[in-house]
């Protein structure tokens, strides 16, 4: 019983030892696509300086903020909005009443 435990907490260590590791390596290889493009394009196009390595990381994650989203919507799947399909599924006489303020029972 004890060697089981001891064998779950070692893998449940080494699955986040990973991830932690995964999620390094994703906001590395963010970071160094972020300098290379803008060190190539903004000072030619624009006569913007160059960036570092941590200049891009704050870039990177400015445009996370700015621009919003974590990246995942792609995971949910056809059909996750469910306030479009729902607008969608109601007949004319039903959105008309939602319009004028009313409730529609289903």
């Amino acid at each position: 019983m004890v060697s089981a435990r001891r064998a779950r907490t070692r893998r449940a260590v080494a699955v986040a030892v990973e991830a932690a590791t995964a999620f390094v390596v994703f906001i590395a290889i963010g970071g160094v696509a972020v300098l290379v493009l803008w060190n190539w394009l903004m000072p030619s196009l624009f006569g913007l300086p160059q960036v570092s390595f941590l200049q891009a990381l704050g870039i990177l994650a400015l445009s996370r903020i700015v621009f919003g989203g974590s990246g995942l919507s792609s995971l949910k799947g056809p059909g996750s909005d469910r306030r479009a399909d729902g607008w969608q599924a109601l007949t004319p006489e039903e959105r008309e009443l939602l319009r004028q303020g009313g409730s529609v029972r289903q």
